[in-house]
């Protein structure tokens, strides 16, 4: 007899979720909707430069050491100093800064590297780790395949592979911001066969006549996935 996949009800998600551990994100509609991030589980945003994928990440960061103050972040970003002027503007306390360690990589190698680092046994006192973005600009992407797709992709899955082992010994929630294309975020949430494995919720956002609207999705391995459309109006954080 064939077997028919069958899609969790949003009713269902909720009642695992509640059990989860979780860390509030500071953003209402994702802390309202499954309490805030997951621990032990990595998390993706999707979306084209300048939508609000680094708003979101920083706002996790705001969070955390609010609610933790002996909490630690580390925040590997491509942007550099552009994206740690804006951390620094939405952290409630400056003093908070000393608890987030700031990574200025140049490649996705460099990244590589930190991520076995801290699998090996560094940086043990972590309580959220975010890369944003994880694979550096649209550019640096479509170079990065030109040079050697099968390499790479292989590369990326034992880097994704690293992420999963270092969310579920430490027990903490992983964030990973990467690109899409414009009109094409939709399209590629949905076939992202490197990133969707390994991922417990991914967010798309994309622009839209009326703003930034946010596409929530919550994956279950063996019974599918539950999307939820969402709306935000709020255009001037959204940088």
């Amino acid at each position: 007899m064939e077997t028919i996949d069958r899609v969790k009800s949003l009713q269902e998600i909720n009642e695992e979720l509640e059990k989860s551990i979780k860390i509030t994100m500071g953003i209402d509609i994702i802390d309202n909707l499954i309490g805030g991030l997951i621990a032990g589980q990595i998390h993706s945003i999707l979306g084209e430069s300048g939508v609000g994928k680094s708003w979101f990440c920083q706002q996790a960061i705001n969070s955390i050491l609010t609610s933790d103050r002996n909490a630690n972040v580390i925040y590997s970003d491509f942007s550099g100093n552009i994206r740690f002027q804006n951390l620094k503007k939405t952290l409630n306390c400056e003093e908070f800064l000393d608890q987030v360690n700031f990574f200025h990589p140049n490649s996705i190698l460099e990244n590589i590297i930190l991520i076995k680092k801290i699998v090996e046994g560094q940086y043990s006192d972590i309580s959220l780790l975010i890369l944003d973005t994880i694979f550096g600009s649209p550019m640096q992407l479509i170079e990065l395949f030109g040079e050697s797709k099968k390499k790479w992709t292989r590369n990326i899955f034992y880097f994704m592979l690293d992420l999963r082992k270092i969310a579920i010994r430490r027990n903490i929630p992983i964030i990973i911001a990467h690109h899409a294309f414009s009109d094409a975020s939709k399209e590629l949430a949905s076939k992202d066969r490197l990133i969707d494995p390994f991922c417990m919720t991914k967010s798309v956002l994309h622009k839209s006549s009326n703003g930034s609207s946010l596409d929530f999705y919550i994956y279950n391995q063996s019974l599918g996935s539950t999307t939820i459309k969402l709306y935000s109006d709020r255009d001037e954080d959204l940088e």
